[in-house]
């Protein structure tokens, strides 16, 4: 037994150890008998007990909806629809209303401070005052938990980057007739004193009805002011970006 004890925990010489590794192979009661070592030996229980935790944090795999959201009062959450460099949207249902809304959770590297969140509320407030075809509607905004969500149209339909990374460039026709909604939502923020700052094609959603949807107005000033210990950020598409500079 002490021999079968001295291999279980490694201490053996190597020769010695191969020709008891070739008795166990053999022999039944030495088996059981490692095996029982093995139940009482408390290494191996904590290195299961640790491969049990593994698992347990594995399963936040990004696919998995806060409590707070869970929990919510309002909203119904049902799945993550989307993620990006300012968080995560999730497809939820306005549960009085029974009306489809995308929630946004912003990354908390954004709202971090006070000052930042003030802003983030003052820029949502402006974005909700937009109404126009061809930009998303910011319906509200608010704190669940230590989560800080934006409470947007539902949109059903696909962003660009994705058509395009799935279907390769679109036809010119097509291409243009998406360049001029775009445009022409712009110029209606335009007028109103705001400037989305991170256009590109990740930010535009097209409907079933072939209409085009600007994602995120409000949301691309929340990036903190640059200092010496984090000059540098990244975008939606992981490439480096200056730190409170216009994005996209």
């Amino acid at each position: 037994t002490k021999q079968l004890s001295a291999f279980a925990l490694g201490q053996l010489p190597l020769t010695a150890a191969k020709e008891v590794e070739e008795h166990i192979n053999a022999c039944d009661p030495c088996c059981e008998t490692m095996m029982g070592l093995a139940d009482e030996d408390t290494f191996v229980d904590l290195v299961q007990r640790v491969g049990k935790m593994q698992l347990e944090l594995g399963k936040d795999d990004g696919h998995t909806i806060p409590a707070p959201l869970q929990q919510h009062p309002r909203y119904q959450c049902e799945e993550i629809v989307g993620r990006g460099g300012m968080g995560r949207v999730y497809k939820a249902r306005h549960r009085m209303m029974d009306r489809a809304v995308a929630l946004k959770v912003i990354h908390s590297e954004w709202v971090r401070k006070q000052e930042a969140i003030d802003r983030f509320r003052r820029e949502v407030k402006t974005a909700a005052s937009l109404d126009h075809p061809n930009i998303v509607t910011a319906h509200d905004a608010e704190q669940a938990g230590d989560l800080h969500l934006l409470v947007m149209e539902y949109v059903d339909g696909v962003d660009l980057a994705k058509t395009v990374q799935e279907s390769g460039p679109l036809p010119v026709e097509q291409a243009c007739d998406y360049i001029c909604q775009a445009a022409i939502g712009l110029q209606y923020a335009h007028d109103r004193g705001m400037v989305h700052r991170d256009i590109k094609p990740h930010n535009l959603m097209v409907t079933s009805d072939n209409v085009v949807k600007i994602l995120d107005f409000g949301l691309a000033s929340l990036a903190p002011q640059s200092s010496p210990d984090e000059p540098l950020s990244q975008d939606a598409d992981g490439n480096l970006t200056i730190a409170g500079s216009i994005m996209g």
